[in-house]
């Protein structure tokens, strides 16, 4: 599916042509980046990739009317503060 406005770039290992990362960016979602890691070629056993149980429970927990969620260029902004203060 394309979404007009929207950009992507995904990189792919030279043998095997392994996906290793997906960065895709459009108006309404934002940053999206996917990276994998440890490939096991040759997985024959689906329920590796199936998440616990326990995950179906996970609730979200609302923000106060204050708050304002974290992504992750905000926490950046946020290191980079810490460390101009503590030097």
């Amino acid at each position: 599916m394309q979404v007009v406005g929207s950009v992507y770039s995904s990189v792919f290992t030279e043998i095997g042509c392994i996906p290793m990362t997906i960065t895709s960016h459009t108006k309404e979602g934002g940053w999206t980046t996917l990276s994998t890691f440890n490939w096991v070629l040759g997985n024959t056993d689906p329920m590796d990739y199936v998440p616990p149980s326990i995950c179906a429970q996970a609730q979200l927990e609302p923000l106060a009317a204050t708050e304002k969620a974290d992504s992750f260029f905000t926490v950046l902004k946020s290191l980079s503060k810490q460390t101009k203060v503590e030097n």
